[in-house]
């Protein structure tokens, strides 16, 4: 039985966001908040009151250069049929999704419409020739109720 409370359904990767501001497509403006780009298709299903599976459409790597001081950045994506959701047990309490993805537990906050899943260390770019991290940020992405 769905009730105003529950979660059920599928929702999408609408957005993800860091704290601090970088110019990740290197048109001269930084920026916080992204589109879901190469992760794009990227869902949380929650198909009845505990399971559900999680899906990253693409996993995505992230490297830098710098140029004249200028840090430039590189986004490779791996996309391909063989990705597959991951299965999910979840337990909710107030606006707390904590889902269980094979032992890892990831707490996620409902607001409204949207969960907000925060990794940290979600976000690592480094540099192409010396393969040292340049940028590491706690991450946050945000699914859209569908």
């Amino acid at each position: 039985m769905n009730d105003d409370n529950s979660i059920e359904g599928t929702w999408k990767l609408t957005s993800w966001t860091i704290k601090t501001a970088i110019d990740l497509n290197n048109d001269g403006l930084s920026e916080t908040s992204f589109a879901p780009g190469c992760l794009n298709g990227s869902n949380l299903k929650f198909t009845d009151a505990s399971n559900g599976s999680l899906f990253f459409s693409s996993s995505v790597s992230y490297n830098t250069t710098n140029e004249d001081g200028n840090l430039f950045f590189m986004i490779a994506c791996s996309t391909g049929s063989e990705r597959i959701p991951f299965p999910i047990t979840y337990t909710k309490n107030n606006n707390t999704v904590t889902i269980n993805n094979n032992g890892e537990l990831i707490t996620l906050t409902l607001t409204e419409n949207a969960l907000s899943m925060e990794v940290i260390n979600g976000f690592v770019a480094t540099d192409v020739d010396t393969q040292e991290t340049t940028v590491s940020e706690d991450v946050t992405y945000i699914f859209t109720k569908q």
